[in-house]
């Protein structure tokens, strides 16, 4: 797991300065990438969706759900 990180943080410095030009050269581009950096909170009418592949999965949403108190 170290050796990942160390290997996503030089990958990151490397593209650092392409990320900056595009986000300076392309307004999609600032937008979604400023927005990935600094994501918006949730509020509390916002919807959560959850994608549920089996009933094994479907169950273990509602054990969720319970301790959430998601209506």
């Amino acid at each position: 797991m170290f050796s990942y990180n160390i290997i996503f943080f030089f990958v990151f410095l490397l593209s650092l300065p392409y990320l900056l030009v595009k986000a300076v050269s392309s307004k999609r581009f600032r937008y979604k990438f400023f927005d990935r950096i600094n994501p918006k909170p949730i509020k509390q009418n916002d919807y959560i969706l959850i994608h549920l592949a089996s009933l094994g999965e479907a169950k273990a949403f509602l054990n969720i759900k319970v301790q959430l108190k998601v209506y």
